[in-house]
């Protein structure tokens, strides 16, 4: 994945776009419909939010998922279950942080 930061006022609707769908590809992987049906309702509300004041890519945005694909594939669930707790974890932080501005 690659890095980059930049105003461009597409760059943002592109990444929430493309965060969206790693994010339910995972989701429906797992063949568990309540999960994706939590990740749908968690989605909505927190675009609600975080449309609002997300107005740029991080540098780091992707590192995170390039982390947890790379676990996906390698078959490690182990990591994969670690690097997600931490995506989380990040994300939360970042919004509360975006909040705060």
């Amino acid at each position: 994945m690659e890095r980059r930061q930049t105003d461009d006022n597409m760059v943002v609707p592109k990444f929430m776009a493309a965060d969206r769908e790693f994010h339910f590809s995972i989701a429906e992987a797992t063949r568990n419909p309540g999960l994706c049906e939590a990740l749908e309702n968690y989605w909505a509300t927190r675009f609600i939010v975080i449309g609002q004041v997300f107005r740029r890519v991080e540098d780091q945005a992707n590192d995170e998922h390039r982390d947890l694909f790379e676990a996906i594939e390698a078959g490690n669930a182990d990591l994969a279950e670690r690097t997600m707790v931490h995506h989380i974890e990040l994300s939360r932080e970042n919004a509360i942080n975006l909040l705060h501005r």
